[in-house]
């Protein structure tokens, strides 16, 4: 891999929501979900490229950001917003609809090449992670732009700061 002195533009952050409204409700986290409270993001990146032209509207930012509302219709608890219960003092899930986080980046200098053997460190997390604020968001999607390729990468938010 090359230097680690790599640009990120940020071009689009935003918030989706389902396309219809959702049961606006409180969820409590389950026994399991609670071990993982506190342990961060869970970044999962997968890696599209194509030397077909056609594939190159693939990652349409409008037309993802459409089917994401689409499916957050029937995972909508992943709209809302990490919580802590006042009565009894337990983490839950407030299903508010309030969206999940959409980022749009790019990295021109870079290239799937690049990170297609993937180690982790903290040069390459502070690139491909966004920073989610405030940290009660549950679920973030980046699309990443390099040297005209994409990248798709999922994030789900398991860290609550009171």
């Amino acid at each position: 891999m090359k230097s680690m002195d790599f640009k990120v533009q940020l071009v689009e952050s935003s918030f989706v929501t389902p396309t219809e409204p959702s049961p606006r409700k409180e969820l409590w986290l389950s026994s399991l979900d609670l071990v993982q409270a506190n342990k961060g993001h869970t970044p999962t990146i997968y890696l599209y490229s194509s030397n077909d032209i056609a594939a190159a509207d693939f990652f349409n930012v409008a037309r993802l950001k459409e089917a994401m509302a689409k499916a957050l219709v029937a995972f909508y608890p992943l709209t809302g917003r990490l919580g802590v219960n006042d009565d009894d003092d337990r983490m839950e899930i407030s299903c508010n609809g309030e969206g999940a986080l959409f980022v749009v980046a790019h990295a021109d200098d870079l290239s799937v090449d690049d990170v297609k053997q993937f180690k982790p460190s903290p040069e390459l997390r502070r690139l491909f992670v966004p920073r989610i604020e405030p940290s009660s968001i549950i679920m973030a999607i980046q699309v990443h732009y390099f040297s005209l390729l994409p990248c798709f990468l999922i994030f789900f938010n398991f860290r609550l700061s009171r």
